[in-house]
Formats: structure tokens, sequence, C-alpha cells
């Protein structure tokens, strides 16, 4: 951007002469200056030209000038102490041109120095040596003036050119090095290198004018995109920052869910790890529903012959109600016939005898029917069980058995799949916490270099866009210019320029050698050996 800007520059110097209202006169100076080697003044003229159309009878030049000399005929100035008031009459018909000096300084100081094989080296003693070249140019300008130095090269002498702050253009057998020195762009140091061989240097040409830029309209639009151009890159960097935050909380998020994935990891380890014991607790129990359903078979069977049992019993009740009952009628028999034998004591005594042979007594015949009794309680009981149907139920508990098993065995096949899942699953929470471990470093990562994006963007703003915009505001400032080196009061219709060389550096020339060369080239020879190198 800085070429770009100082060949606007350049070309504003250009065109600057002629930026005059020609309703009035004007006046433009023209500061020749002979310079010594290493940029000093060696002496100085000033070359005025007046111009325009004005209505007034004089045009007052201020300035102490050491001597007027007019470079017209046919006009006499009136020289008065701190002033020198030019005739118009003839203004219409012709410029005026006038020569003079003054004691004063330049308002800029230029510093020229030369360096061989990395030593220091006068000027003047540069002439026909060779080496490791080296030029150093610094100005120092106090009135803003926009300058150009042109340092022309033989390509035959100078090889391998490198210019810092410069540009080169070769025409011919001339390699013309341009720098151009902005104030407001603050650098006023320029150096060229080379490889010189029987150094000789022309002179060096530097041109220093006020440049009144002619597009000041365009840089104050372009001035206007450069502002939005800064508010979006403020509002591009609050959106950096907010994202930034924004990235700085997923990392600490992504650090909490590591740290609940890790316990959650820990807790499924554990409960996975009770698995086996779970599979092994129901297949055990498979093992006994499967000897369930074996002894089921049993359990009907024996609940057929338990109610057979129940009915024999039944019947054999009947069976010994009837032999109760005929022993009560013997026994009472037996006690009858006891009785009527009691007038025969032997008879009765008999009796008596096959009782307690028998064993029976009355107690005793007593204590069987309380027997009955219960008995009866009891037939009564085992009457009311119904027996066939709960044998009729018992039927189908086998089956009923059958299909609990088969869903059983289903289950544990369905857990030992749930189990060999889980498995799975554990080693999938494991790969999640190993890729979930990495992703806060990572989020890490990228929050830093968000950052450092939006120290980037905040830098381009303040150093860039801000540069630019501090760049612009020195060109766009009202300024007045440096209008007269003579006088400040040659304020009005004043343009003011500085052409400044330096002595060229030469080797001495043998004049009758030189002679004969000139003698010997015709035109066309001296043409083609421009574009010939030696």
């Amino acid at each position: 951007m800085k070429r770009i800007l100082s060949i606007l520059i350049v070309l504003s110097i250009i065109f600057s002469t002629s930026l005059y209202a020609l309703a009035e006169a004007s006046k433009d100076e023209t500061i020749y200056v002979s310079l010594k080697h290493d940029g000093r003044v060696e002496d100085l003229k000033i070359i005025n030209r007046i111009h325009g159309n004005s209505d007034e009878k004089y045009y007052i030049d201020y300035g102490e000038y050491g001597y007027i000399k007019p470079l017209i005929d046919g006009i006499d100035p009136i020289m008065e102490r701190d002033r020198v008031k030019w005739p118009l009459k003839d203004l219409e018909n012709r410029d005026i041109y006038y020569e003079g000096t003054v004691s004063k300084d330049l308002p800029m100081a230029i510093d020229i120095r030369y360096f061989l094989d990395g030593k220091e080296v006068a000027g003047e003693e540069l002439a026909g040596k060779s080496g490791d070249f080296r030029m150093s140019i610094s100005i120092e300008d106090e009135a803003n003036l926009s300058t150009q130095i042109q340092v022309p090269l033989d390509v035959d002498v100078f090889s391998e050119m490198r210019v810092d702050n410069g540009t080169i253009s070769v025409v011919g057998k001339t390699m013309m090095v341009v720098f151009t020195y902005l104030p407001v762009l603050g650098d006023g140091q320029f150096t060229l290198e080379a490889k010189g061989r029987d150094i000789e240097l022309d002179s060096i040409m530097i041109t220093s004018t006020n440049s009144e830029l002619p597009f000041l309209d365009e840089l104050d639009e372009f001035s206007s995109g450069v502002d939005e151009l800064a508010d979006a890159f403020d509002r591009l960097a609050d959106g950096s920052n907010e994202l930034n935050r924004g990235t700085l909380k997923l990392r600490d998020g992504l650090k909490e869910l590591d740290g609940g994935i890790g316990e959650f990891e820990t807790g499924f380890r554990k409960m996975n790890s009770q698995t086996g014991q779970i599979s092994k607790g129901f297949n055990q129990f498979n093992e006994g529903f499967g000897e369930l359903k074996d002894g089921m078979d049993g359990l009907v069977e024996g609940t057929e012959d338990l109610n057979n049992r129940f009915e024999d019993i039944i019947g054999g009740r009947d069976d010994l109600e009837e032999s109760l009952s005929q022993l009560e009628e013997l026994l009472k028999a037996l006690e009858d016939i006891r009785d009527g034998l009691g007038e025969y004591p032997g008879g009765q005594q008999i009796i008596e005898d096959i009782l307690e042979e028998a064993g029976f007594d009355k107690e005793q015949l007593e204590r069987m029917e309380r027997m009955m009794a219960e008995l009866e309680v009891l037939y009564e009981d085992i009457q009311d069980l119904d027996f066939e149907g709960v044998y009729e139920e018992l039927q189908s508990l086998p089956k009923n058995i059958d299909r609990m098993y088969d869903g059983h065995t289903q289950l544990i096949a369905g857990l030992d799949t749930l189990f060999m899942g889980l498995d799975s699953m554990g080693e999938g929470m494991s790969r999640l916490r190993n890729n979930t471990r990495t992703l806060p470093n990572r989020v890490g990562q990228l929050a830093d270099g968000q950052g450092e994006l939006t120290h980037g963007i905040s830098r381009l703003r303040d150093e860039g866009i801000g540069g630019i915009e501090d760049f612009l505001d020195k060109f766009m400032m009202e300024d007045d210019g440096y209008k007269s080196f003579v006088d400040d009061r040659n304020e009005n219709n004043s343009t003011c320029q500085f052409i400044m060389k330096t002595p060229a550096i030469a080797m001495e020339k043998d004049d009758d050698m030189a002679i004969i060369d000139k003698d010997e080239r015709n035109l066309l020879q001296r043409i083609l050996d421009l574009f010939r190198r030696k």
C-alpha cells in the first residue's frame, strides 16, 4: 500500500504546479540547489515565474533577496528592503521570469553516505574503485514536502542491485533507482547496495515540492470505507471474543462430562462384574425348575393314590362301625348272661373271666366309642376334601410347569444375550471415555487458537486498520502547505519546488583520448553503444 500511495503522491507532484487559479497573478518558485557529495548545500539560486491575469498594478514578492536579476527584457522591478514589486501591465502577453538568491537554510536536511566493502568512504574518493558498494540517504523534513530521489547507475559499472524502500527501472544502459519520501509515512531512510567496478556515478537528482492531492474527494470516500471496515473489525473482534468465551465454557463442560462418564463407567463395570453371578443363579434356578417339572408327574400320581387310599379308609370305616356294634352287642349279651347267672356264683365268675380274658371292659368300650366318634368327625372332614377336584387341577399343572420352564429357559437365553451386550456396551463405554478424555484438551487448544485469532483480529484492527486511519487522517487534515521558501508571507497564489543535485563521481579522463574517441564514433554508433554492454 505504501508503494501505491507513493505513486499517487508522485503523480500529484507532477500535476500540482498546474492547480492554480487563472483569475489572478501567481508565482512559482523553483529553488535550484547544488549539493555536495554528502548532501550539504554548496550553492542555491531561485528562479521565479509570475503568470496569470490580474487587474492589480503590481505583484508583490516578499523576501530579503541577495540580488534580483530579471530574465526578460523591458521590465524593471521596484526594489524595497524586504519585498520586490513587479509591474503587471504586460503580464497578459508574457510571463515574468527572474533570478535571485537568499541566505537561509533549506526546510529539509539531506545526508548522503557512501560505503565500500563495509567502510565509509567520501564521495569524491569513490571514483575508479571497485567492491561492495552501499549508499545510504536520509531526509529530515520540517515543511511536510514530498521528495523524490533519482539515482542513475550505469549497468556496466554496477550489478547485483538491491534497494530498500525504492523502485528500479532500466532504460538502455541506465538503471534508475527512485526513492520517494512522504513525511506522512515517517520513513526518510533509504539504502542502495550493489557490486561496483571502476565506480563512476552520475549526479543524484532530488526534487521536493508541496503536493496538494487532486483526489481528496476519492480519498474521503476511501476513508469512509475504512471507517466502515474498522467498525466491521470491531464487531468481528467482539464476536470472536464471545466465541472464545463459549469455547472455554464448552471445554469446562466437557471436563465435567468426562468426569461423569468416568463415574458411570466405574459403576457400569461394577454392575457388569455381577452379571456372571446373576446368570449363574438363574441357571441354578432353572435347574431346580426342571427338577420341579420332573417331580410334578409323581405329585399327580401320588395325589391319585392318596385319593384311592382315602376311599379305602372311608370303606373300612363302615366295617369298623359294624364290628364295634357287634362287639357292643356281644358285651351286652355277656353282661346280661352274667347278671342272669347271679344265682349261680360259679357261672357269673366264668363270665367275668371271659371278659377279663378278652381284655374288654366297659371303660375300654367307652374309649372305643369315643375313638369312633372322633373317627366319624375325621371321616366327615375327609369326605369334605375334594380330592377329585384337586386331582383334576393337578392334571394341568405339569403342562403349566413345562411352559414356565420353557419360558424361564428363554429368559435365561435372553439374559445371556443381555449380559453379552453389556460386555460390548462396556467396551463401548471405555472407547467413549478414551475419546472424551482428550476432548477438553482439544477444545482447550481450540480456545487458545481462538484467543490468538481474537488477538490477531484486535491487532489487525489497532495496528492495520488503525494505522490506515491514522495515515488517512494525516492526508485528510487541512494544511495550507509550504507555499514559499523565500518568505512565509508569500502564501497566496504561490507554489514552491526544490530541484537539487549532487556533483557526479567520475574518473579523470585523457582529453586527447576523448577527442580521438569522439572522432572515431558516428551518431549511429553512439546510439548503438547505449544498448551494448562493454
